[in-house]
């Protein structure tokens, strides 16, 4: 996959992603520890990003990591996989997901679609809960 998503700098490095290592950093926040996960958010998002969730629009990086804790915050964490291939279409993404609550092993799905930035992160993110997509075609 052609590398056309570029990520912060770290150090003298620019790090080069693919959309699906974008992605895939995106799904790999839920799990990190607190302390960590707003440096990962703003290595993914860009400062302005907005996150549309079905409850609610986060904007930012702190709201995002808000968004985020809430759903970690309680004793059982929730633990997110990417179920699907990632299909990207100009500057566009979209792939599934599966959710899994850790003390009862109760699980939901859903889809995003996220538009990269020009600097290649993720600068909007749309959730859909309990949706697959058709294949694009």
């Amino acid at each position: 996959m052609e590398r056309i998503v570029s990520c912060r700098k770290d150090g003298e490095m620019d790090i080069l992603l693919t959309p699906q290592e974008a992605v895939d950093r995106e799904v790999g926040l839920w799990p990190a520890a607190e302390h960590e996960r707003l440096e990962l958010i703003r290595q993914v998002y860009t400062e302005d990003a907005i996150v549309y969730g079905s409850k609610a629009i986060f904007r930012g990086w702190n709201q995002i990591a808000e968004w985020i804790h809430g759903y970690q915050e309680s004793d059982s964490p929730v633990r997110v996989a990417r179920i699907s291939e990632i299909e990207v279409t100009s500057g566009w993404a979209r792939f599934e997901w599966r959710a899994w609550v850790d003390s009862s092993g109760d699980s939901f799905e859903g889809a995003e679609v996220v538009h990269f930035a020009p600097d290649g992160r993720i600068d909007q993110l749309v959730v859909f809960y309990g949706l697959r997509l058709p294949p694009l075609g």
